[in-house]
């Protein structure tokens, strides 16, 4: 399910007809931009509790409306379409800096070892001697 309303995107979009562009074209460019969205943010699960969600609507509508734009002459709508783009790239990235979420902050780290194996005779013998592998890889 996308955030922005079509209707909100064809207004935006310089009132395209519903014959030069229907509202199903129009919502395949709306999940276009939410996917967009999700990718850069690396949030899927927006909704009406996050204190973003009204942002995210103003930045998905703006993008579906310039995917929908392109559809049309480039040069007409050049530099609309220019300023458009460059004001959701720093509306996200607004959006990303505001976000606590303090996973997006923990980097990853792999920490390897040697392998070592207790026998099952070390139930039975405590003077057994584990198996400890001589080579790592990972």
């Amino acid at each position: 399910m996308v955030y922005s309303t079509t209707a909100d995107v064809r207004d935006l979009a310089r009132k395209v007809l519903v014959t030069d562009f229907s509202d199903a074209e129009i919502l395949k460019e709306q999940e276009a931009a939410q996917s967009y969205i999700h990718t850069i943010t690396r949030k899927t699960d927006w909704d009406s509790d996050d204190t973003e969600y009204k942002f995210i609507v103003k930045i998905e509508t703006k993008l579906a409306a310039v995917y929908v734009l392109e559809h049309y002459d480039a040069r007409k709508y050049a530099e609309i379409l220019a300023q458009w783009k460059q004001e959701v790239t720093d509306d996200i990235k607004t959006v990303i800096d505001s976000r606590s979420d303090a996973s997006l902050d923990n980097p990853i780290i792999v920490i390897a070892s040697n392998y070592e194996s207790y026998p099952a005779a070390l139930e039975d013998d405590e003077d057994a001697t584990p198996y400890r592998s001589t080579s790592v890889s990972v």
